[in-house]
């Protein structure tokens, strides 16, 4: 009997699990790249656009709104618009990330920036 490290039926059932594996990992952070996540400051000035890696695509500023309304902290309103979607960012990675290792069989804190 063929030592399970040394079996080629085995060796090459590993090597299809990781390139399914692999694959999946592509899809997913793709997937994460292509995603758009919009938030909002509380006081509706600013939205803010990113990437499911937190990555910001746009700033929108609420002209209407900055005009009706003097007392609106601009650097306030846009750190906090900024801090809420990358927030959401991180969660929404996460469990699409989570998703991923349930499928192919990891713990699901695996952690996939070795």
């Amino acid at each position: 009997m063929i030592p399970d490290k040394f079996n080629p039926m085995k060796i090459a059932e590993l090597a299809k699990a990781g390139k399914e594996l692999k694959n999946e990992l592509l899809l997913a952070n793709k997937e994460i790249e292509e995603m758009v996540i919009m938030a909002e400051s509380t006081c509706q000035t600013v939205k803010v656009l990113c990437n499911g890696n937190g990555m910001i695509y746009e700033v929108i500023f609420n002209q209407d709104r900055l005009k009706s309304d003097a007392d609106i902290d601009l650097s306030e309103a846009t750190t906090e618009a900024i801090k809420k979607v990358q927030s959401e960012a991180v969660v929404i990675s996460a469990e699409r990330r989570r998703k991923v290792t349930e499928k192919v069989g990891l713990p699901s804190d695996f952690n996939f920036n070795i």
